[in-house]
Formats: structure tokens, C-alpha cells, sequence
């Protein structure tokens, strides 16, 4: 009994804490023994993931980092230069609890063609450590999001409900601290740029999305988009390009800055293999010419490339002519049309526009597992918002599970017991995937009285 006086005892300061310092909204302040027990259910379960499933992406980056820590030199990969120096500065501070066993052949002459050979090697004890401090930031930006979700309700309830799914939320968790990519990061300033543009914020919300562009170049694709809700509130022709400008300048500024400290920093040298069978698997240097995905060129322009226009669905328009139509770009245009033309959009549901551009993407593109948390927090806000989407989201969550088997080979074993075809069973699930996400979209276009109609009939 003592034990549960002091529980509660304990819980009471951390409420009246929270309250005195305002981290929350005014009108939610009173719920704040209900936001802190959800937030400590959603913390058991990121932290009893965080140290495990030694995914190869986050290796990739903190092989990176970890040469980046030791030599002060950078590899060119395709993600953003940013998150290397984040990472090696969390692993600087973290250097007396960290096992140099785990990337100990990067200081021999050992080498692995393709590279990505050498990742069962590095399973051992240590590695988990690495793991666990790769995740420490998600935690942060993870929490900061659900913040946000709170202040961009005015209603209590819809903003507790948010709060809590975002806090239990199966495919952002997966993403985060299963396959631990570290795109929550950049979700955080996405939404933070949001919660600014709510507030009429203009330079702040073009500065927050130049900040998620830096970390991942996927989010400057909605720095136009803002910038052209913005001008049109201007008047006057110059007085528009001066704007469109000045706030095309100051989403840059993130990335300017991030590459002049890569310049500055020293090149590591990584060897590939040219003749290597899968083209995919060449990356690196041969001779003096860099190679990422088997062409020579810029990596995060090439892998722009490769993950827009190459994973898009396209269509050629005649057998003898190289012409083709990309329907990625072909979506993005109409983004940018709606929101030249339309004039009854306002800063607080710009955001839907976004999420209708996101889930025709996911529709129609071959996307990483990853970059489907995106979309989560608008879905969030949508579902909150409209409870009659709630039945489509929740058919989502188990048609993406599906289809991240696709990119996780070793979690296929349940399909083959069922004696199918892997692909086809996978694909099936896919086109499902798409034909929800296409779903929820006719259903946030189609005007009210038409969705009644059919109701009724």
C-alpha cells in the first residue's frame, strides 16, 4: 500500500511539473495524468524494441558514422550528409560504452564485395549498444510529434485521441525502432512546419521544412507547394516573386550550410567492385569516379532519381519512341495546380492537400517500408478529425505489414507454409494497399452531399 501512495505521490509532482513549465496546450493541461500514462505504455514498448532487429540500413549509416567519428572522413552514400554527423556525435559522447569490435575491419584489410556481405559478421553483443544509441533521437522526435498532434486541436477530446493513437501507433513503431530508419526525424519538422503554418508562421514553416530537406531530400518536395500557398496571399506581381524567393532562400538554408561542412570534411575512400553481377550492389569508388547503384554521378541526385521517376508507375506512349509518362511527377503536378487554382484552402488544412498527394504516391509507386511514416501523423489528424475514415485506416495497418514482408525476405516463411506463390501473394496485398489509400482519397475529394447520397441509396 505504502509502495502505491508513493507511485502516485510521484506521479502527482510530475504532473503539477509538466503543468508549471506549460508543454501543454492550455486546454489540455487538466488530462495530464492520462497523457503521461499513455506516454509511458508507448515508451515500454519503444524501449523494449530499441535495442533489437539489427536491420542493414541503420548498419549503413553507422558505418558511416563510425568512420566519420574515428577518421573525420565522410563516405558518399545517398542519405543526407546531417544525420552522419548527428550520429557520430551520439557515438562520440557515447564512446566509452560503445565495442569497436562490431566495425573493427574497417582498420584492416579485410573487404567484402559487395559490402553489405559483411553484416552477419557484425551481429555480435556490442552491436545492440549501437542500436540502442542510434535510437535515442527517434525517442525525442517521436514524443515531439504527439506534442503537436495535441496543439493542432482545439477540441480536448479529438486531441487526446490523437495523442493516443499516435502513442501506440503499429506502423510508426515498426518503422522507428523495428527497422530503425530514422526518418521520425524529418516527420518531426514536416509537422512542426505544420503546427507554424497553423499559427500563420511563414519564415518559421519554411525553415522547419528546410530543415526535414536536409535531413531528407523526400521533404523538399513540399517546399513548393507551401511557398505557393504562401504567394498567393501577396499582392502584386513583384511582390509575389520577391516572396516566392525569399522563402525558397530560407527553406535552402538548412541544406547550404550542410554542404559546406561536407565539403569541408575529407572523402573516405571505399572501394567497389565494377563487376559485381547486381548492379545495386555497386557502390563506392573505382579509380577516381564515385558509384552508387552502378552509375557514376552525385549520390542524393541519383537516388532522387532512382526513387521517384524508377520505382513510379509509368506509361510509354509510343513502342518506337522513348517517350514516357511518369505518373509520380504526374501527381505532383496536379498538387501544384490545385493550389494555384483553388482559393478556399486555409493554413490549417493545407495539410490534407499533402496527405492526398502521399497516399496517391503510395498508390502508385514501389515505396521503402520507411517512408510510409510519412503519411501517419496526417493520417492521425485525419481520422481524429473525421471518425468514418477510421475503418479505412485501420485496413491500411495490415495491408502495409503485408507488404513490408516484401522488403524483409527472412519474415516469408508463413507465406511458403501456405503453399502460394510468395510474389503473388505479396502483390495481391499490395494492390489492396493501393486501392485504400485511393479509396480514402475519393472520400476526402468527393463534396459531402454526394457521399450522402450514396449512403442513402
Amino acid at each position: 500500500m505504502g509502495l502505491k501512495v508513493i507511485e502516485a505521490r510521484m506521479l502527482r509532482q510530475v504532473v503539477t511539473k509538466i503543468r508549471s513549465i506549460h508543454i501543454l496546450p492550455q486546454n489540455i493541461a487538466s488530462y495530464s495524468s492520462i497523457l503521461i500514462r499513455w506516454a509511458i505504455l508507448g515508451y515500454i514498448i519503444r524501449l523494449v524494441l530499441m535495442p533489437l532487429f539489427p536491420h542493414r540500413d541503420p548498419f549503413s549509416l553507422m558505418r558511416v558514422s563510425f568512420i566519420l567519428k574515428e577518421k573525420h572522413e565522410l563516405i558518399p552514400i545517398v542519405y543526407p550528409e546531417p544525420i552522419n554527423y548527428l550520429y557520430a556525435l551520439l557515438f562520440t559522447v557515447f564512446d566509452p560504452f560503445l565495442s569497436r569490435g562490431v566495425f573493427n575491419d574497417f582498420f584492416t584489410n579485410t573487404g567484402y564485395t559487395p559490402d553489405l556481405v559483411s553484416m552477419p559478421f557484425r551481429y555480435e553483443p556490442g552491436v545492440f549498444t549501437y542500436l540502442l544509441i542510434l535510437k535515442i533521437p527517434f525517442l525525442v522526435c517521436d514524443f515531439l510529434v504527439g506534442l503537436i498532434l495535441l496543439r493542432l486541436f482545439n477540441e480536448d477530446r479529438q486531441a487526446l485521441w490523437a495523442f493516443k493513437l499516435w502513442m501506440i501507433n503499429p506502423i510508426s513503431i515498426y518503422i522507428t525502432y523495428v527497422i530503425g530508419q530514422y526518418d521520425i526525424i524529418p516527420v518531426f519538422f514536416i509537422m512542426l512546419s505544420l503546427y507554424f503554418l497553423s499559427k500563420e508562421k511563414t519564415k518559421s514553416t519554411m525553415l522547419s521544412l528546410g530543415i526535414a530537406g536536409a535531413l531528407k531530400t523526400f521533404a523538399f518536395l513540399f517546399v513548393l507547394p507551401l511557398t505557393l500557398f504562401f504567394v498567393k496571399r501577396v499582392k502584386g506581381f513583384r511582390e509575389k516573386v520577391a516572396e516566392f524567393l525569399l522563402l525558397i532562400v530560407i527553406s535552402l538554408i538548412p541544406l547550404v550550410l550542410s554542404k559546406i561542412v561536407a565539403y569541408l570534411t575529407p572523402v573516405h575512400y571505399l572501394p567497389t567492385n565494377v563487376s559485381s553481377p547486381n548492379i545495386l550492389d555497386v557502390n563506392g569508388f573505382f579509380g577516381h569516379t564515385y558509384y552508387l547503384f552502378g552509375r557514376p554521378g552525385s549520390p542524393p541526385l541519383l537516388g532522387l532519381l532512382v526513387y521517384t521517376l524508377n520505382y513510379s508507375i509509368s506509361f510509354k506512349t509510343y513502342s518506337f519512341f522513348h517517350d514516357i509518362i511518369y505518373v509520380f511527377p504526374l501527381i505532383y503536378t496536379l498538387l501544384l495546380l490545385t493550389l494555384v487554382y483553388r482559393n478556399k484552402i486555409a493554413s490549417k488544412t493545407l495539410w490534407k492537400a499533402l496527405l492526398v498527394f502521399l497516399l496517391l504516391y503510395y498508390a502508385s509507386s514501389l515505396f521503402h517500408p520507411q517512408w510510409f511514416i510519412y503519411a501517419q501523423p496526417l493520417l492521425v489528424l485525419l481520422v481524429i478529425e473525421d471518425f468514418k475514415f477510421a475503418k479505412a485506416y485501420a485496413c491500411l495497418i495490415p495491408l502495409y505489414f503485408v507488404y513490408a514482408t516484401y522488403w524483409a525476405p527472412e519474415t516469408l516463411g508463413f507465406v511458403e507454409l501456405l503453399g502460394v506463390p510468395t510474389l503473388q501473394f505479396i502483390n495481391i496485398f499490395r494492390s489492396m494497399l493501393s486501392g485504400v489509400c485511393i479509396f480514402i482519397v475519393a472520400l476526402m475529394l468527393l463534396p459531402e452531399n454526394i457521399i450522402k447520397k450514396v449512403k442513402g441509396k
